[in-house]
């Protein structure tokens, strides 16, 4: 694999307005002589950060890494999978701690980043509210997501993870931090891209008082990862774009600081400047919740008390003095403040005015001193109520239009591009200023407009809009949580995930109806557990079923119509009775069973039920605890990861397993208008995987947060196409079905389930 590229890291760690020396946690991993094979091309970069009521000694924490990297380069497998390992031996450490010092109320919560190079390639874990921003020439990213990457490590059984995975090229940057800064955000950062290192610094740390970041620059190279001494910047630094790796030297008439002498105005050449200033401000009032990293110590107070900084140029203040020193004169009683007029004296004083003038004196006199109180406070409240109605009917109505212009601009410059890629860009900011005239108030000619850039935008995506109609008659029973839908001899057969049971619908001219007689499930007479997965069984092969579920323990139960479950006890693998199963996939009769505590897929082929299963990886094994479903098609078996990505694998032709045809991550191919032939990026979080038979042989993924079905090709996966919703779907989209033959999709979505035309 190539090693074009070189990453230059930058240590950013401010605590309290002042710079230190090193960012702790960050650790530029050594490879060890001896490692898996699948790790040799990896470099690893692991950034954690502590934080909780309890301290990490600096030993324990510098043992703890180097656990860690073991622990990497020791896991065969994906660079996923070997990531998902360290971050869950991590976990347990953490959680073992803190259950055993739960008595005394101390925790530790861990939070990590780590980046795997291999080649051009990088990948990055996430796992607690940690933040990265990825900058191109034509991409800008904000990789942070706490519903996804969790709070942290430590805390609970499973550690939460997100992952991001790009292509790096020189001059690319990437900032990664164990929280976001204030005022840090893809508008406010998107110039770094192209300047001097230590021109990023400045600007990543400019009006910044607590700062724990990285910032990772892309050079030409052979494969270096340079971890780059800290250097202060001068607050004098001028911005400018050419790239270097030193930091920016002060002008001419800097003086520092510590002299007292007031510091040169620095000039951003950013017209986020002021943005980047007046977000800093503010959130300067704002409370920041405070990580505690492993070096940290607490600084005692001194006996002479807490000195704070004043302005520049003005005298320090005077210490204070500590609370056993007693005064020998009493104190002197603090001078009252003069101030202006309230705004209600204010208002008072015209109302007496006005009053005055419209009434004689001895009236006003006459009116209660309370009346006068109540009306005080009164006239203000109604001023500010009329004032607000007043900004809400014009105000609002006002940006809503000025957005709604720039959105019409936005249509009329993208019209006029010829490329591709251009035309997406423009319509998609065109898109972004229509949901910010939506936010100040709903324009019909905004609506308008939004349909006929979404069409614009679908056919640049290969995307087709269904219009989904209910499919069950009165919805489905309360609590149902749909984890797999499968459409057989026209019914629809779905498995929910609380009970484990098989619920079955069939069609009738109002739409489905739920079959209440229908059994398949666990209990008597088939003595199977809850069902974990389901799948069409072949018409004409015994046992005579339209589906066939599974349980943990490996018992299939054939259920059909009208009739009792069937169930059959798969015999154990060569490595002992089976258990914890998380599903499996038919390839016509071929049973493919999926065995994450093993590293395992068992494959039972022609439905011989009677003898021990094939292990379809042989002696090597692939980890496989964060596959969560997987489709078999002939010589193919696709595994689906829990960040999305895929990983296919092909048998040989006497039917035994080469695994060293396994390819992993098996690239999405883009074949939209601009992008034809490169991986797709970002992969989307697909959820589910159907394989569906001929006539129209393809791979269908559910892309849940979208609401979204995606076709892709067979042998290279290539992207054919998206089929979106026409109106978004109401609750959690959860699973999906395609049938080919009545070319009619299916998804399941809160508590229902919707159906509509292919077209």
């Amino acid at each position: 694999m190539s090693n074009s590229i070189d990453l230059e890291l930058l240590p950013l760690y401010r605590r309290a307005g002042q710079d230190q020396g090193a960012v702790p946690g960050l650790f530029v991993a050594r490879k060890p002589r001896r490692c898996a094979r699948s790790r040799e091309a990896d470099q690893l970069i692991l950034y954690l950060a502590m934080t909780g009521n309890a301290t990490v000694p600096l030993d324990l924490s510098e043992q703890l890494v180097n656990e860690l990297v073991s622990t990497y380069y020791d896991t065969n497998g994906s660079v996923t999978a070997a990531l998902r390992v360290t971050v869950e031996d991590l976990n347990q450490v953490l959680l073992k701690r803190n259950l055993q010092s739960s008595g005394s109320g101390q925790q530790t919560i861990g939070l990590l980043t780590l980046i795997t190079l291999r080649g051009e390639q990088i990948f990055l874990a996430q796992s607690g509210p940690v933040y990265a921003l990825y900058l191109t020439s034509g991409e800008r990213q904000e990789l942070y997501d706490v519903s996804l990457s969790g709070r942290g490590l430590g805390i609970s059984q499973s550690a939460a993870l997100r992952y991001f995975h790009a292509s790096l090229q020189p001059r690319d940057v990437l900032v990664i931090s164990a929280q976001p800064a204030p005022g840090w955000s893809v508008q406010t950062l998107a110039g770094l891209y192209g300047q001097k290192m230590g021109s990023q610094q400045y600007r990543l740390l400019n009006n910044q008082t607590d700062v724990n970041a990285v910032l990772v620059n892309v050079k030409p190279g052979t494969g270096q990862i340079t971890l780059l001494p800290y250097q202060p910047v001068p607050s004098g630094a001028v911005i400018d774009s050419e790239e270097t790796t030193g930091v920016p030297t002060p002008p001419e008439n800097f003086v520092s600081p510590a002299g007292g002498a007031e510091t040169a105005e620095p000039v951003l050449e950013n017209e986020n400047h002021d943005l980047v200033q007046r977000q800093a401000m503010l959130d300067q009032y704002q409370p920041l919740p405070e990580y505690e990293n492993m070096q940290d110590t607490a600084l005692p107070l001194s006996a002479e008390g807490v000195s704070v900084s004043g302005t520049t140029g003005s005298s320090p203040p005077k210490p204070v003095k500590p609370v056993e020193a007693a005064p020998s004169t009493p104190p002197e009683a603090p001078r009252p403040v003069r101030t202006g007029p309230s705004l209600t004296q204010r208002i008072g004083r015209v109302l007496y005015i006005a009053l005055n003038r419209l009434l004689p004196e001895d009236a006003i006199a006459s009116i209660p001193s309370s009346i006068m109180a109540i009306v005080a406070i009164v006239v203000p409240l109604v001023i500010v109520v009329m004032a607000t109605a007043v900004y809400f009917q014009r105000g609002l109505a006002a940006q809503a239009e000025v957005a709604y212009s720039q959105a019409v601009q936005a249509v009329a410059q993208a019209q006029v591009q010829l490329e591709p890629t251009g035309r997406r860009e423009g319509f998609a900011a065109a898109l972004e200023y229509l949901n910010a005239a939506d936010s100040y108030r709903k324009l019909p000619e905004a609506q308008t407009l939004r349909q006929q850039i979404l069409v614009e935008l679908d056919n640049l995506d290969l995307a087709r809009r269904l219009n989904y109609q209910p499919a069950i008659i009165g919805s489905l029973p309360e609590g149902t949580k749909v984890g797999r839908l499968v459409v057989a001899d026209n019914d629809i057969y779905m498995l929910d995930r609380q009970t484990g049971n098989v619920l079955r619908a069939t069609y009738t001219d109002r739409g489905y109806q739920l079959d209440f007689t229908f059994q398949c499930g666990p209990g008597s007479p088939a003595n199977a557990g809850p069902l974990i997965d389901i799948s069409a069984w072949p018409a004409g092969t015994p046992p005579v079923a339209p589906i066939v579920g599974i349980d943990a323990n490996g018992t299939l139960l054939f259920c059909a119509p009208d009739s009792l479950p069937q169930p059959k006890k798969l015999p154990n693998s060569p490595l002992g009775e089976l258990q914890n199963l998380a599903g499996f996939a038919l390839d016509l009769s071929d049973v493919y069973v999926l065995d994450p505590a093993s590293d395992a897929v068992w494959v039972y082929y022609n439905g011989d039920f009677n003898g021990e299963p094939a292990d379809y990886f042989g002696e090597q094994k692939i980890p496989l605890d964060d596959i969560i479903d997987m489709a078999a098609n002939n010589e193919e078996l696709y595994l689906l990861h829990s960040d999305g990505h895929m990983t296919v694998c092909s048998t040989g032709q006497l039917g035994e397993a080469t695994p060293n045809r396994c390819i992993d991550p098996a690239p999405y191919v883009d074949m939209r208008a601009g992008q034809e032939g490169n991986p797709l990026q970002p992969i989307p979080p697909y959820a589910q995987i159907q394989y569906s038979l001929p006539p129209d042989p393809s791979l269908y993924l559910l892309a849940s947060s979208d609401q979204a079905i995606d076709r892709y090709s067979l042998r290279n996966l290539a992207y054919q196409g998206r089929y979106l919703p026409l109106s978004p779907l109401y609750g959690e989209v959860s699973a999906s079905a395609v049938d080919p033959v009545q070319r009619l999709a299916f998804i399941a979505a809160g508590n229902n389930i919707y159906y509509a035309n292919m077209p």
